[in-house]
């Protein structure tokens, strides 16, 4: 699965960039506890479901490819009951001559493997777009504030 996408921020860049590369600092904005392990990886536990029905899934973070103020990615391995999640978040943030102004390129991938990759990845198709939304629009009210 691919996700893409760009945002604008009325922020700087240096602002943008430090709340970005940070995934503990995306923690109010997460669905998902994170919490880092030290300086490039960080541990994301959630549990979905209810009662019998429930399962906790754990995903490793770990941010690479940096180039400091440009780009990196942020690469995730996990998953829960026979299911893997391998997948990155490519993050580029472009040169712009207006100050305070601040855009973001984005990318998401993930591959899902075993048992019940395939009702994930359903799951993921439908509510995805909403929760990048709603990922982008509290990263804009932390950046801009």
């Amino acid at each position: 699965m691919r996700f893409t996408g760009s945002e604008e921020f009325v922020a700087d860049r240096e602002g943008v960039w430090a709340f970005l590369v940070d995934p503990s600092r995306l923690g109010p904005c997460s669905p998902v506890a994170i919490q880092r392990t030290d300086d490039r990886k960080f541990l994301a536990e959630a549990r979905l479901g209810s009662g019998f029905f429930s399962v906790t899934v754990a995903l490793v973070l770990e941010v690479t490819e940096v180039v400091s103020g440009r780009s990196a990615r942020i690469t995730c391995r996990g998953g829960a009951s026979g299911t893997s999640l391998d997948g990155s978040v490519g993050l580029q943030v472009r040169p712009e001559p207006a100050a305070g102004r601040t855009t973001v390129d984005w990318e998401l991938d993930l591959e899902l493997s075993g048992t019940f990759a395939g009702q994930a990845a359903r799951l993921i198709d439908d509510r995805a777009p909403e929760a990048i939304e709603r990922l982008v629009d509290c990263i804009r009210r932390h950046v801009e504030a």
